[in-house]
């Protein structure tokens, strides 16, 4: 959309011989507090000049809003406590995930942690359940379940673990407020990927099924115009018979957004054929 001077200037007419720049004021070296002050100090005299400035050299006829914005704040850190515990962090080189000790991490901790996670396979998906953020590790040597057990129980009340067994597989989950950490022992990074993905639209497509039932059952209207048959069946069953749930989204390169519900859309099925996610 063209704006007012440049429309002005399509006609032939220079502003800048009838109005003069506006006033700016630049330092000329940068200031040396790094973050932007929330509330600077400034008279209201010199506030009061600049509106009228502004006023002056604005040239478009409408007037300006009289809505208030929030200013620009300093920022706001979370006061939430370390994923691993204080003084551990973990990082991932070339798909394993490593633990860095800090001066301030407790023994125990430190030697639990370091021992347990050092060089397993980072999965690379990441999903936020129930507000905890999870990571995904896989130890291919399924021997080392019960000496990383062992180990894990010298953290006590820290985290809450949990073993869960397959056919081909043993799982370690390690819980806190703020942490869902998974160690899966057997199998390769890139089926725990596929696996993972595959759980995840699953659930996204159940929790859109859920929503929708919910929008119809509160008379809304949903995210396709369904039958008064076919809503009857959605708020009995909590599903349509002959349709599908799929993404928007291509989840095998954006995995992260794979359980997103809110970009699952219906589509009926094609006689004799049947859909799995």
């Amino acid at each position: 959309m063209m704006g007012l001077p440049k429309w002005l200037s399509s006609f032939g007419y220079n502003m800048d011989y009838y109005l003069n720049s506006p006033f700016s004021r630049r330092n000329a070296l940068p200031s040396r507090v790094a973050m932007r002050q929330s509330l600077p100090v400034i008279s209201g005299l010199s506030c009061a000049a600049e509106v009228v400035t502004k006023h002056f050299a604005g040239l478009s006829a409408a007037p300006l809003s009289t809505a208030k914005y929030q200013s620009e704040l300093q920022a706001q850190f979370a006061n939430l406590p370390s994923v691993l515990g204080d003084g551990l962090l973990m990082s991932t080189s070339r798909g394993r995930a490593y633990v860095h000790v800090l001066s301030d991490a407790s023994p125990i901790l430190r030697d639990v942690m370091t021992e347990v996670l050092n060089d397993t396979a980072f999965v690379d998906v990441r999903f936020s359940l129930n507000g905890q953020d999870s990571f995904y590790l896989v130890q291919p040597d399924q021997k080392r379940v019960q000496e990383d057990w062992d180990q894990l129980q010298r953290l006590g009340t820290m985290f809450n673990v949990t073993m869960h067994a397959g056919d081909t597989h043993v799982d370690l989950r390690l819980r806190s407020p703020a942490l869902l950490l998974n160690i899966r022992y057997g199998g390769s990074p890139s089926e725990e990927k596929r696996r993972l993905v595959h759980h995840a639209k699953r659930k996204a497509v159940e929790d859109a099924w859920a929503k929708e039932a919910e929008l119809v059952r509160k008379g809304y209207k949903g995210r396709r115009k369904w039958t008064p048959e076919e809503r009857r069946e959605l708020m009995e069953k909590g599903s349509v018979t002959g349709y599908y749930g799929t993404s928007v989204h291509v989840t095998d390169v954006f995995t992260d957004l794979a359980d997103d519900p809110t970009a699952v859309t219906f589509h009926p099925l094609e006689p004799g054929s049947q859909y799995r996610v």
